[in-house]
Order: C-alpha cells, then sequence, then structure tokens
C-alpha cells in the first residue's frame, strides 16, 4: 500500500532531521561527547536526503513521467508475488535491525556505562520496533 502523496513523508523526513541536528547540537554544546556528533551527523543526513527527495520529486520528473511512473507503480503493487516479496522482506530486515539494535545496547551498555541517555533511547526504539508490528497487524487485521 504506498501514499498517493508522499511528499508529506519528505516533510517528516526533514523536521526529524533538524529536530535531530538541533538536539546534537544541543548535547554537543554542554557535553561535547560522540553522541551529540552522531547525533547532528543523522539529523544532517535525514535533512539532506528529505530535502533532495522532495525537489527529485517535484523538479525532476514531467507530468507525463511522473503519470506514466504512478502507473507503473500501480501495476508492480498489485503484483501478488511483489507484494509477497515485500512483506517476507520487510519482516526480516526488522528481526536483523532488532537483533543489531539488541547488540548495540549490550555493547553502549556494558563497554560504555556513561553513556546511559544513549541506551536509553536504544532500548526505547527498540520496544518500539517490537510493539509496531503488533499494533499494525492489529489496525489492519480490522480494516480487511
Amino acid at each position: 500500500m504506498t501514499d498517493k502523496n508522499p511528499v508529506k513523508y519528505y516533510l517528516l523526513e526533514i523536521l526529524a532531521g533538524l529536530a535531530l541536528f538541533i538536539l546534537g547540537l544541543i548535547l554537543l554544546l554542554k557535553f561535547n561527547s560522540a553522541a551529540a556528533r552522531a547525533a547532528m551527523m543523522i539529523g544532517a543526513t535525514l535533512t539532506l536526503t528529505g530535502l533532495l527527495s522532495l525537489l527529485i520529486r517535484r523538479v525532476a520528473f514531467t507530468p507525463q513521467e511522473k503519470a506514466a511512473m504512478r502507473w507503473q507503480a500501480a501495476i508492480e503493487e498489485n503484483d501478488e508475488r511483489n507484494i509477497r516479496l515485500k512483506e517476507k522482506s520487510a519482516y526480516i530486515t526488522l528481526q536483523i535491525m532488532r537483533i543489531a539494535l539488541c547488540i548495540f545496547v549490550i555493547i553502549v551498555g556494558f563497554i560504555l556505562p556513561f553513556y546511559w541517555p544513549l541506551v536509553i533511547m536504544a532500548v526505547l526504539l527498540l520496544t518500539l520496533a517490537s510493539l509496531l508490528p503488533v499494533i499494525f497487524a492489529a489496525i489492519y487485521a480490522r480494516r480487511m
């Protein structure tokens, strides 16, 4: 299921990137830590990718190219095999990211114990990654 207007997702990506960049800047001024630099780097990356995606979406394609891409996307979206492949790859990606986040929490929590705010944020992300499939499955079960 794709959204007809992904511009709002690009704007959300830009806003999240700016917020993370500003948070990293504030943390850098207060604590001068590597985590603050990482937050700034991730925030800048999110902001730039959102801006570039928005620019490409708005400027790079003519209306005829956009119509052709929408038509091709509708065909590909309805293809049963592609739907199953996307579902399976998304589930496997979720499992791998969950394992990677667990390893990250263990490494940062035990090897670098002075990064507790980072550990707490990672644990919250891990909890969110575990809850979202259950929540969306319940929502989609009601709709279908």
